[in-house]
Formats: structure tokens, sequence, C-alpha cells
């Protein structure tokens, strides 16, 4: 999401990381030719779209095939929009993330949800996707295929591990919808989703836990578990404690016609 990862903390003012250049390295979010290549050229046959005028579909599955399988290495917002007859429910944008996260694609993707049976998807790279604040912020997808790059992973959390944890950027991004009633959002993986959702008396997070939580999140990365949790039900009971938020756990799993699916933990 916009100012997700390490994006989010690249502030003169507010140093948290001591290196996103050695982080990005080391987890290998560099771009290579190949996955430039192949983003230009899905680019160029990209049918042109817009909010006045988006793509029509007949089926939600319609929607995968429309999107690339490599990052947005352009430094541009690429936002698709999409239009059917009648709106688009919650299970159908999750069968979006499911079909997206089938091939445990490498870079984030965002949804939004807006009146008139219109939805966006913004396509992002390996670090972060953006939103539409003129409609409402379903969710965006947390790639895990560079976490294998990370040391010491038994010692780090299982949620993180698996792209079902929130970040500082996914909280920064967050407060701001959260600020104007929206009081649900959600993370997806290949692993499956989080739904996130605030209290009713929002009004934002404590700067103090933002900024201690920013420089024990950027630890991770570096194989050290300074937050000090290790399970889903530590990771759940962490974000509560500390910023207020109830976590809901939704793992997939194959079913017996061998299709993903959802699984409430």
């Amino acid at each position: 999401m916009k100012e997700n990862g390490f994006e989010a903390i690249n502030n003169p003012q507010e140093k948290i990381s001591p290196n996103l250049e050695e982080i990005r390295a080391m987890l290998h979010l560099e771009d290579t030719e190949e996955e430039k290549k192949k983003f230009q050229e899905w680019k160029e046959k990209l049918t042109i779209n817009s909010f006045e005028k988006p793509i029509t579909i007949r089926n939600i599955n319609e929607i995968v095939s429309v999107l690339p399988t490599a990052p947005n290495s352009t430094g541009e917002k690429i936002e698709i929009f999409f239009k059917k007859d009648v709106d688009f429910t919650d299970i159908e944008l999750q069968q979006i993330f499911k079909n997206f996260s089938a091939s445990n694609p490498e870079f984030e993707i965002g949804v939004t949800r807006f009146k008139d049976e219109i939805l966006s998807i913004d396509i992002g790279n390996k670090e972060r996707s953006s939103n539409n604040e003129n409609g409402e912020y379903f969710g965006h997808y947390h790639p895990i295929s560079n976490a294998k790059n990370i040391q010491n992973q038994e010692k780090l959390p299982e949620s993180f591990l698996a792209g079902l944890m929130p970040s500082r950027g996914d909280l920064i991004g967050w407060e701001k919808f959260f600020k104007k009633g929206q009081k649900i959002n959600r993370i997806f993986s290949k692993n499956g989703y989080i739904e996130v959702e605030a209290p009713d008396n929002f009004t934002g997070f404590s700067k103090e836990n933002m900024k201690e939580f920013g420089s024990k999140y950027f630890d991770l990365f570096y194989g050290k578990n300074s937050i000090g949790i290790k399970t889903e039900e530590e990771m759940i009971n962490y974000f509560k404690d500390k910023f207020g938020l109830t976590i809901k756990v939704q793992k997939f799993y194959l079913n017996e016609n061998n299709n993903i699916d959802f699984k409430s933990e």
C-alpha cells in the first residue's frame, strides 16, 4: 500500500531502518531486466481504461488474466478499472486475491471498491502498492517469496514470514481510512489473509507505539526478533494491546476439488 514497507520510513526526520538499501539488496528487491521487459510488454498491450471507461467483465475470474506477471518497474501509479453489471461483493474481492496468489507473485496489488459496480486494482512493485482514497480500500497483497533470504527464520514471527502481519507502513496507510469511518482492512498473501478492525472510538495510533514498532519491525529483516512475538496468537494480542486492533486470520487450504479455499483459525 502507499507508504508501505521500506518507503514508509524514508523520512530524514525519523530514521528507523539503519540501511534501507542494504535490506533491499539482501532481499533481492531490485527488478531484473527480464522483469522490466515483461512488465513493459504487458503495459503496451493493456486495454486503455479509466474510472469513466472501465474494462467490462462478466465474471470475477476474468480479472486475473488482465493482471501482469511481473512487478511495476516504472515508478508510475498504474491502476486498472473494472466494471460488471452488479456490485462487487466481499467474497468476489477475496476471490481476486485467491486467484492472484496462486502463482505466488513477487509484487503487491491493492484493491479499491467504488459505487456504480466499479473496482480498481493498483499494480505495485516488490515493496508496496497504493490505494485510491475516493473509494473503499478493500485490501492489498503481501508477496513473501523474498522472505527466504532472511536469516534466523526459526526465531521470527510465523505471521511475518507468512505475509500476514501488518507493517508500520500498513498502519500509516490504514490510519486515514480508519479516521474516515472505514473500520476494516485486509492483508492477503499466498497463505491466506487477515482482517484488521479498528475500534469504534478510533482517533489515531500512538506516535510512541508506532515509532517503537517501526524500529522493531525492521529488525526482523536482519533476523532479529526484538518484538518478542512468535505465534499467531501472540501477533494478534500484540496488535490488540499496542494499537487496539482486532485481527482475524483466515488460512488458505486445498479443498476436496483441489481448489484454494479459506479456513478460519
